[in-house]
């Protein structure tokens, strides 16, 4: 069950039918008195009123008896988060349509508030949001139609990233950004080489990625083994549920107000979703091994960073920057990870990086197996020493051609990995 209490569902039903009844009095007042409004539009900007004033009332008693059950953080967060994504996303909608072009300074928050809303869905598919599975997966599937996100096919693929992060023979398996090692580098040609050098470049990962990443491989079976019927099946869901919510938006708001608001915040929270990944595992002290000598608790310790945000951000990002703590134990949610470090402050001591210093992470492109670091791009002079520095033994144990069929496998074929 998502909820223990029953007047948790008595409450939910009473404020979905207040809401009913509020459209219901707008679309009849428009009967009578037509209006160049849309009604959609009419609707959320008087949404606030009953979500800030009578929500409270209706489920104080309900909020109670989830908390008695110590699930009340996981209740609160997703009830707060979404309720103020879509009132700022629908205010900031009317308001451009009001000529109030400072609307578009809500962009970043409503951004920010989708990220957060991604972090929710990413603890469900750990199933460490909720005590009960069949929470998990309810909620991360519906917070999917918002974050673009396909719960099941995602929650698959992220596993893998758990169980083979940081593991040099086993790179690209869990949809991590590519990394090529230095002696693949020079071994490589000059066309894999500047395709190598485009995909890392920002503009790629961090302006087009996104929009590749979530505009299209998230709406196909790409990659998506025909043996995962489930996952595919909630690709389709998911899709079907973003025809709907977007073309809500669409109809409601009108195609202006929609450029200006609904796809800057789509974009700009996949952007920061991407940026996020990239800082947490692409950093100089990164930590990558062979498979015979790959170690979990090293891989989360030392191959996971712990990003330092100001708190503000911090909340926004959900408390994913512990992310060394997560790659730990998954199943610690995100609103218990500063407690364990508290509680443990030997933990501490992963690889802490700040914003500014986060922001070099961008050069790092190369992993230097020798060293045992990320390097940037060489010089002509220093590729052409790598070239003739390579012998035998120095060779990284995957050529190029082994990495692209690695890239390419299936995954449920290749290792019988399942959601952790």
């Amino acid at each position: 069950m998502l909820f223990i209490s029953p007047a948790t569902y008595i409450a939910a039903v009473m404020f979905l039918c207040l809401m009913g009844f509020l459209y219901w009095a707008i679309l009849r007042s428009m009967v009578n008195t037509p209006s160049e409004t849309l009604p959609t539009v009419q609707f959320f900007s008087v949404f606030w009123i009953p979500v800030f004033f009578v929500v409270p009332l209706l489920t104080m008693r309900s909020i109670a008896g989830e908390r008695r059950s110590s699930r009340f953080s996981a209740l609160f967060q997703p009830i707060v988060t979404l309720t103020l994504f879509l009132t700022l996303v629908g205010f900031a909608g009317w308001a451009w349509n009001q000529g109030q072009m400072a609307a578009i300074a809500l962009v970043p928050i409503t951004g920010g508030l989708l990220v957060r809303l991604f972090v929710l869905q990413h603890d469900c598919g750990h199933r460490s949001f909720f005590t009960s599975n069949k929470a998990n997966d309810l909620v991360g599937c519906l917070l999917g139609t918002l974050t673009l996100t396909p719960y099941f096919a995602w929650r698959r693929f992220h596993a893998i990233h758990h169980a083979t992060s940081g593991d040099l023979d086993r790179r690209g398996r869990g949809g991590e950004i590519w990394v090529m090692t230095v002696a693949e580098y020079a071994k490589a040609s000059r066309w894999d080489r500047l395709k190598y050098r485009m995909y890392r470049h920002p503009i790629t990962l961090f302006v087009v990625g996104p929009l590749y990443i979530f505009g299209i491989v998230q709406r196909t079976f790409k990659d998506v083994p025909k043996t995962w019927k489930r996952e595919r099946a909630n690709i389709l869901f998911t899709n079907l549920g973003l025809a709907i919510l977007h073309g809500g938006w669409l109809l409601s708001m009108g195609w202006q107000s929609y450029l200006a608001i609904v796809f800057p915040t789509v974009w700009l929270a996949s952007a920061a979703g991407i940026w996020l990944f990239y800082v947490q595992h692409q950093y100089e002290d990164a930590y990558y091994q062979p498979k015979d000598e790959w170690n979990y608790a090293l891989a989360a310790l030392d191959g996971s960073s712990h990003y330092r945000l100001p708190k503000v951000l911090q909340w926004f990002s959900g408390n994913i920057g512990l992310h060394h703590l997560h790659h730990l134990d998954s199943k610690i949610p995100n609103y218990r990870l500063e407690k364990v470090l508290a509680a443990h402050p030997e933990l501490k001591a992963g690889v802490e990086i700040n914003l500014w210093s986060s922001l070099k992470c961008s050069s790092m492109k190369l992993w230097d197996e020798e060293a045992g670091i990320m390097v940037k791009f060489p010089s002509q002079e220093k590729l052409r020493s790598w070239e003739k520095n390579l012998t035998g033994d120095k060779v990284s144990p995957r050529s190029v051609e082994d990495s692209k069929k690695a890239r390419a496998s299936d995954p449920s074929k290749s290792d019988n990995f399942e959601a952790a």
